[in-house]
């Protein structure tokens, strides 16, 4: 988008962990190979919140093992809401929090879906005492909760990446909703702190939304968030765009981006989309 199309956004956010440490070294701001050694040949992250979840198992007084088989996440989609509530947020902070600590709110993609994870029988259990139905998730990692503060320091260290370069554009933050402070110690306490918070997708698009951001662009698979964006500003003036969408080639999908963009008079670069004449073979 950047390189042959000559998009120039202002902005750029992340959804979770992942992509907003791949947003930062995308963006040359961290060197990828530095990246690749401390979050995947680094043994810590795997062994204690990663595939073998050795801080669940201290959290839970239990083997690594056993608590690893005990855990498990549910994708929980109420479009048609629950009476008495603004949205699933405030239902689990009413009806689940209070009852037990084995349970978590992991990401939040709307009002009205989410992710919450934890003891998989404990959540399967709550979850029909109160009429409610989810999907059965498998996620190899025990990041985006609060006992993950428990290490912290090992967090900080991972993600204290020198910067490369200055990066053109603002990132905005997951935690606070507004611009981060691009320094090397600002940004590894802020991966810190997205790795022991859950993820809350609607709170940082609307603050962007708020700030007069308009044209919103996904570069992930299958157009997750530009569907949950539509969902969350819906009164708004704002368009969600993806450059993936399910069950299309990747030539059509660019073409209808190119096409949506400059349908919202976005500036674009389109040499790339005609073929010179003096290029075009001869038929003889």
């Amino acid at each position: 988008l950047q390189n042959h199309l000559g998009v120039r956004a202002d902005p750029a956010m992340g959804f979770s962990m992942r992509a907003t440490s791949a947003m930062r070294y995308s963006q040359g701001t961290w060197d990828a190979q530095s990246t690749v050694e401390k979050f995947i040949a680094a043994p810590r992250f795997p062994r204690r919140v990663g595939g073998e979840p050795g801080l669940l198992g201290e959290h839970w007084q239990l083997p690594a093992a056993e608590a690893k088989a005990r855990w498990g996440s549910v994708l929980l989609k109420l479009p048609q809401g629950i009476p008495g509530f603004t949205d699933l947020k405030a239902w689990f902070a009413a009806k689940i929090a209070p009852r037990t600590d084995r349970v978590w709110l992991t990401f939040i993609h709307t009002d009205w879906e989410v992710i919450l994870s934890g003891d998989r029988k404990l959540l399967n259990e709550i979850l029909g005492q109160a009429g409610l139905t989810g999907m059965d998730l498998t996620i190899n990692n025990v990041v985006h909760h609060d006992f993950c503060r428990r290490v912290e320091p090992e967090l900080l260290e991972m993600h204290h990446l020198p910067m490369e370069r200055r990066a053109e554009k603002t990132f905005y933050s997951g935690i606070t909703g507004r611009p981060l402070e691009l320094t090397p110690e600002a940004l590894a306490r802020h991966a810190t702190e997205v790795c022991c918070r859950p993820v809350d997708w609607p709170f940082l698009i609307r603050r962007m939304a708020e700030d007069g951001h308009r044209v919103f662009i996904e570069l992930g698979a299958r157009a997750f968030c530009a569907r949950w964006n539509e969902e969350i500003l819906t009164d708004t003036s704002t368009v969600s765009l993806a450059i993936d969408r399910k069950g299309n080639s990747t030539l059509k999908n660019i073409s209808h981006l190119v096409a949506r963009l400059l349908a919202h008079e976005v500036p674009l670069d389109l040499n790339h989309f005609y073929q010179k004449a003096s290029d075009t073979p001869k038929v003889k």
